[in-house]
């Protein structure tokens, strides 16, 4: 895991900005497939008490021949989003108030035909995100180039 911290706003108000980034190797604690399912460690605690999330899918999955990949990746995603609800009594008609975004990344490499496709095998979990969550977007994001600042 890679935690990053910064002060974002004005000088009037600030806000404590902290990004973890767990690259994909404590997402068992949030699979039932998986053995690591019912130990619930500081991944999950961290992801249950957030402010916010993030869910970040690399485009270029979208570009394998192997399509069970980001079939696991949803569904992982989606147990994330019901396991961190319920934990936060988002049960019945109560809806999530942590926003939650999905990212896919490396959207450039995507040409119209695969970025429809990824909405489409995307449709499962963002049907679950706008059930459960009080606020919800997709976001297709790229980095092209150097970053100057």
């Amino acid at each position: 895991m890679s935690r990053s911290a910064g002060l974002v706003g004005s000088a009037a108000s600030r806000v404590r900005l902290e990004v973890a980034d767990f690259a994909g190797e404590d997402l068992g604690e949030l699979q039932p497939s998986s053995e690591r399912w019912l130990h619930r460690g500081d991944y999950f605690k961290y992801v249950v008490d957030s402010d916010s999330i993030m869910l970040a899918i690399d485009g270029s999955a979208f570009l394998s021949s192997e399509p069970d990949q980001v079939d696991e990746i949803v569904n992982a995603f989606i147990a994330c989003i019901q396991i961190v609800a319920d934990a936060r009594g988002a049960v019945g008609s109560k809806r999530l108030r942590v926003p939650v975004a999905l990212l896919v990344m490396k959207a450039d490499l995507l040409n119209d035909e695969l970025r429809a496709e990824a909405t489409y095998r995307l449709k499962r979990l963002e049907a679950v995100c706008e059930t459960r969550c009080r606020h919800f977007r997709r976001f297709f994001v790229s980095s092209t180039g150097p970053l100057t600042d």
